[in-house]
């Protein structure tokens, strides 16, 4: 038996040293019994002793069972108080976690939508910079393929080459799209188109300003299948939507761009830049308008159409280079009509006019595409035959010859025929290697024609001693 207090340890002891006397007692007696001493044993037992020993264990176990009964019930409101004390604390706890896993879902959700948030604006941004970064890669392909196509347009020679170059280009500016672009004539009556992308059936060949609603306004037509629609518009493509833009440049009308959209998708095309591009082409081509008419202002002439005496040295010049280079001939032949003065002081100054017109074109229709034909001065013409032998010359000199006979001009009420000419031919190397000594030996030959009775082809020199004559009218006459 175990004790947890100084009272309960006497008590413990006080017991313990009853209990040993009372059995020592008992131990006793039995001996005194077994020695055959029973009176003494008798009396021994009758002395109440062991009896008063065992009250007094009886009282001292019932005094520490009280004691303990009262320990047990105090252990016991110790455990129920702590009990409850762990119960409260234990609802505390849980309510504070309870409290700091509301909060921390509160703050996850918090973070978790912020991060969705900054998310969904990073998708945001990245696709805001990825439209930015395909508008500025097309809008760079857009300008570096116009820099492309006006810089092409300024490198052209003549206006017959837009033929060739805007369609790469057009096609590329404005993709899914078929169009055209017309230029006005000499005269202004009516528009001709110089080139298409895309199906050219879609658009006429000729048309007059007012088969187009954008030339009548005088800005962007854009029209729809409800619209009102252009003439010039094909009845099949009536059901497509369609630009007309006036292309302007320097205030005056030069031509119109005409774009329709094949996949009749208009928001596919960008209205202002299409008006940009119009008013870009009109500028370049009306740069390349004004350098071929400068062009023809300093290399044609303006009564014959033939090119110029500056042309004619300049042609001469690069052709003899060329047949040095290549080993081949290049012929020239003088020609200059007979009696003009005649011409012109009988039927006056607008009759030789007529005739020199008219004997350009009888030269121009006997001659190769090739050839080149000038109007060297006055009534006096001239022919460049490259890669030609001075035989081939003659034989088209003399072609030449027998054509003037077929001229027959009515002015003024007066017949105008008999016109004749003489020819002088010389050819590179046969005669020289220069201008200067092909120009002198076809002179020669025409000198010698002139004062032989005229109407008449000759070489010139080595051929002898003397210019050979090939043919003369009034010899066979």
């Amino acid at each position: 038996m175990t004790a947890s207090s100084p009272e309960e340890k006497a008590i413990v002891e006080r017991i313990s040293t009853i209990a040993r006397a009372k059995l020592l007692e008992m131990s006793s007696s039995i001996a005194l019994k077994r020695a055959g001493k029973s009176q003494a044993a008798v009396a021994m037992v009758a002395s109440q002793r062991g009896r008063i020993m065992m009250d007094q264990v009886r009282r001292l176990i019932t005094t520490q069972l009280n004691s303990l009964a009262q320990r047990r019930v105090e252990l016991r409101a110790e455990i129920t108080a702590s009990l409850q004390y762990n119960t409260v604390l234990g609802l505390g706890a849980s309510m504070a976690s309870f409290v700091i896993i509301c909060f921390s879902i509160v703050v996850a959700a918090s973070s978790l939508s912020q991060r969705a948030e900054a998310t969904t604006q990073a998708e945001l941004l990245a696709e805001t910079n990825a439209m930015h970064a395909h508008s500025a890669v097309r809008r760079a392909t857009y300008l570096s393929a116009t820099a492309q196509m006006l810089q092409s347009i300024d490198s052209i020679k003549a206006p017959a080459e837009l033929s060739h170059v805007l369609p790469i280009f057009m096609s590329k500016l404005l993709p899914n799209t078929s169009g055209q672009v017309y230029l006005y004539g000499n005269s202004r009556d009516f528009l001709e188109m110089k080139a298409y992308w895309g199906s050219k059936d879609l658009g006429a060949s000729l048309l007059a300003p007012s088969d187009c609603w954008g030339l009548r306004l005088g800005k962007i037509h854009h029209s729809t299948p409800t619209d009102l629609c252009c003439e010039h518009t094909d009845a099949d493509d009536s059901a497509k939507t369609q630009f007309c833009v006036p292309m302007m440049s320097q205030g005056d009308v030069v031509g119109l761009l005409v774009v329709t959209d094949i996949t009749n998708d208009s928001a596919l095309i960008d209205q202002d830049i299409v008006a940009t591009l119009a008013e870009q082409l009109a500028l370049a081509i009306n740069n390349v308008l004004l350098r071929d008419s400068l062009r023809q202002q300093s290399t044609i002439d303006p009564l014959t159409g033939l090119y110029n005496r500056r042309y004619f040295d300049e042609t001469l010049r690069r052709e003899l280079i060329r047949a040095q280079r290549s080993q081949t001939s290049c012929s020239v032949i003088m020609i200059d009509l007979d009696h003009f003065k005649r011409i012109n002081d009988t039927y006056g100054h607008d009759a030789g006019d007529l005739v020199l017109e008219n004997v350009s074109r009888k030269i121009v229709g006997c001659v190769r595409a090739s050839d080149v034909v000038c109007r060297y001065g006055g009534e006096e013409l001239v022919v460049v035959l490259p890669d030609c032998t001075v035989e081939a010359a003659a034989v088209c000199a003399e072609k030449i010859r027998q054509s003037l006979a077929e001229i027959s001009i009515h002015h003024l009420g007066q017949h105008i025929s008999g016109i004749t000419a003489s020819f002088g031919i010389s050819s590179c190397p046969s005669h020289g290697e220069r201008n200067d000594e092909i120009l002198k030996a076809a002179d020669r030959a025409l000198y010698i024609a002139k004062n032989n009775g005229r109407d008449q082809v000759l070489i010139a020199e080595p051929y002898g001693e003397k210019v050979v004559v090939l043919s003369s009218r009034a010899r066979s006459t």
